[in-house]
């Protein structure tokens, strides 16, 4: 009886797919309430609020458009979707500049959430596109 095993290449392609999928529902996901529940208040905030409702679409297009390209392994698309999600922490920190009292406590704990989930992806595609160095092995 054999144990089946990936092999590293196809190891690398399925952390890749995880990443780029997750990238792309996340982005999707959180584009959503950007749009859909804008509130201008007349506050200093609003133009926060209206460059996360054009910002947030902007970066799930991007990733939507570059998965398929960057799906079986091509670096530069995977290039592209990590400086998407990179971009798309922006809109993550305005939670963690207001004042004290203002943001609930929730969301700043769905922020740092948000933060670790989007590391996360970075991290599964930077490794299944081959984009992280890898670990030498000494010969025994």
């Amino acid at each position: 009886m054999t144990t089946a095993r990936l092999a590293p290449n196809s190891l690398h392609r399925v952390l890749l797919r995880i990443g780029l999928v997750l990238a792309a529902l996340g982005s999707v996901v959180s584009a959503i309430p950007a749009v859909a529940e804008i509130g201008l208040d007349g506050s200093i905030w609003d133009v926060v609020v209206i460059a996360l409702a054009v910002l947030c679409p902007a970066v799930a297009i991007t990733i939507i458009v570059l998965t398929p390209f960057a799906w079986n392994g091509r670096r530069k698309p995977a290039i592209g979707v990590l400086v998407a999600l990179g971009v798309s922490i922006l809109t993550i920190l305005p939670a963690f500049f207001l004042a004290p009292g203002e943001v609930p406590t929730e969301a700043i704990i769905s922020a740092v959430v948000g933060l670790v989930l989007t590391f996360g992806v970075m991290t599964l595609i930077s490794f299944g596109a081959h984009l992280l160095p890898e670990r030498r092995r000494a010969n025994a």
